[in-house]
């Protein structure tokens, strides 16, 4: 009874589930794509500092991402 309402919710506002799980991957992407950001090899290319203002980036992040 029970897992027939859930799937008839689910079924009448799938949209919002789709925008929902399309914005949560994005944003896992995103983490990620920071949070590895200091690894790039053009990154370990740059003057002193600008790789200051990366680990501050860097430092920013992972700080941000603790909070969750």
């Amino acid at each position: 009874m029970y897992f027939r309402l859930a799937l008839r919710n689910v079924r009448k506002s799938y949209k919002d589930f789709l925008i929902y799980f399309l914005t949560l991957a994005f944003s896992v992407c995103l983490f990620y794509m920071f949070n590895s950001f200091q690894e790039q090899q053009a990154v370990m290319e740059v003057s002193q500092s600008q790789m200051e203002m990366i680990k501050i980036l860097v430092y920013t992040m992972k700080y941000l991402g603790a909070l969750n």
